[in-house]
């Protein structure tokens, strides 16, 4: 149920966005348009880091829906009891992302959805999608800017206050707060490793999100008005969030 303070909570961001930052929303409509796009084929999808669902549950269903028709879907995540729960697999693996348990040129379409933060080996995460991904295929991946002032921020924080901290400040729970390490979220690192991996960076986009301080009102006005600054080009290095496209070439186009 949805508490009175969440309520008012609610209609002052909606407020204060429509006057300082129109244009501001969370990332994830961005990947799920550029998720959308890639599912008007269809194929063999990997979703690696699945957990529980594509996209997060906090958004409306209808912008959460997704075509499957022509998909099989497979997901790979190290969180048994979240890939239990995912509604839209055919297939289930319980895996790492390092030592990706699948055949040569097993897929159209590979995702990693707010999962290469927690990577840490991630040059053997890029040679096993290049290995895996079949010649012309692509692999979106949406995951925070390690130069982005929310995880400028967080980095700063002893590690003990991130799980109360993601609780308070976005509703999550406890167990849903995996480690981070951030190496391989900025530009020149997905650059760096598509190139020593064979993949062509089809886009590398810097994009803004939502607040993080929603749930705050005096600091949810002020992250606004950074959001809004951000949107100078100049400044786009501070942005949240990496949404990233890749491909593999087919041996026609090489």
């Amino acid at each position: 149920m949805i508490s009175a303070y969440d309520r008012l909570n609610d209609h002052v961001y909606g407020r204060a966005r429509s006057v300082l930052a129109p244009e501001v929303r969370n990332s994830q409509y961005a990947y799920a348009e550029r998720l959308r796009s890639a599912l008007k084929d269809g194929g063999r999808w990997l979703d690696i880091g699945c957990g529980h669902d594509f996209l997060p549950q906090w958004m409306r269903p209808a912008d959460r829906a997704l075509d499957l028709r022509r998909w099989c879907v497979t997901g790979i995540d190290m969180d048994a009891r979240a890939i239990a729960r995912h509604p839209g697999l055919r297939h289930r693996v319980i895996g790492t992302a390092e030592q990706l348990p699948f055949e040569d040129n097993a897929f159209d379409l590979i995702t990693a959805n707010m999962v290469l933060e927690h990577v840490q080996a991630p040059a053997r995460l890029f040679a096993e999608i290049a290995r895996i991904l079949a010649p012309g295929g692509r692999v979106i991946i949406h995951t925070p800017n390690v130069h982005g002032y929310t995880t400028a921020i967080t980095r700063l924080l002893p590690d003990r206050t991130l799980a109360p901290l993601a609780r308070l400040l976005l509703g999550r729970r406890a167990e849903d707060v995996y480690p981070t390490f951030y190496r391989a979220n900025s530009v020149t690192d997905l650059r760096r490793l598509a190139a020593a991996s064979g993949l062509a960076v089809d886009a590398c986009e810097l994009i803004n999100s939502s607040p993080q301080a929603m749930r705050i009102l005096p600091l949810m006005v002020m992250e606004l008005l950074l959001l809004r600054s951000l949107r100078w080009r100049r400044v786009e290095g501070f942005r949240a969030c990496l949404l990233t496209t890749l491909s593999k070439h087919s041996p026609n186009n090489t």
